[in-house]
C-alpha cells in the first residue's frame, strides 16, 4: 500500500505557495512521498513527482480532477496555503477505519442559497482531505459534477466547499471529522 501527500496548484503564486508548504512537510516528515499537480512545472525540486494539468481553470475546482485519480492508496491532499508545524503521519491511520477525513470549516453557510445540506450539517474545509484511493471515486465524481453545476449558478468566484458538503451529506461514505489543528 502506498501513502503520500499531494498538492494541486495553478498559477505562479500558488505554485510558489505549494513549494513553501511542501518544504515544511519535508522538514517534519523527510521520508514522505510528495506529488504536485501543476499547470507549469515548478523551479523547485521539493516534489518527488510532478504531474502537469493540461486544461486548468485557475479556480478552486482545479483540485478535483487530480483527486479523482490520486497518486497513492492512502492520500493526504493539502492546499497550497498550509504550513506543516509537525509530522502529520498519524493521519494515514484514519484511513484504517474510515474512507475519508476532513476538518470543520470556520465559515458557516457561505452559499446558503444553494441549500446544499441541512443547517445542522457543517460546512467542511477542503484544504486538507485524507482519503483512500479505492473507496471514494464515485463521491469525488459527484463532487466535480456538483461543483460545475454550482459554479455555473454562482460564477467564477464560487468556492468548492458547498458542493463538497452537498455530496458528503448525500453519500454513504464512512468519514470522520478531523480536529481544526489539521487545517
Amino acid at each position: 500500500m502506498t501513502k503520500g501527500i499531494f498538492y494541486v496548484a495553478t498559477g505562479e503564486k500558488f505554485i510558489k505557495e505549494a513549494c513553501v508548504s511542501a518544504k515544511s512537510v519535508k522538514d517534519h516528515m523527510p521520508d514522505v512521498h510528495i506529488t504536485g499537480y501543476f499547470d507549469k512545472a515548478p523551479n523547485d525540486s521539493c516534489f518527488d513527482v510532478v504531474r502537469l494539468i493540461k486544461e486548468p481553470t485557475h479556480s478552486f475546482g482545479d483540485k478535483i480532477p487530480p483527486i479523482l485519480d490520486p497518486p497513492y492508496d492512502y492520500n493526504i491532499f493539502i492546499d497550497t496555503d498550509t504550513i506543516c508545524l509537525e509530522s502529520v503521519e498519524e493521519l494515514f491511520s484514519v484511513l484504517d477505519k474510515h474512507d475519508l477525513g476532513i476538518t470543520h470549516c470556520v465559515i458557516r453557510d457561505c452559499c446558503k442559497e444553494l441549500e446544499a445540506a441541512p443547517e445542522w450539517f457543517p460546512e467542511l474545509n477542503t484544504g486538507v482531505i485524507v482519503f483512500k484511493k479505492q473507496s471514494n471515486s464515485e463521491f469525488f465524481e459527484n463532487w466535480l459534477k456538483k461543483h460545475d453545476e454550482y459554479r455555473a449558478l454562482m460564477g467564477e468566484k464560487f468556492i468548492d466547499q458547498p458542493a463538497f458538503r452537498h455530496c458528503l451529506y448525500h453519500s454513504a461514505l464512512k468519514w470522520t471529522m478531523l480536529p481544526r489543528e489539521y487545517n
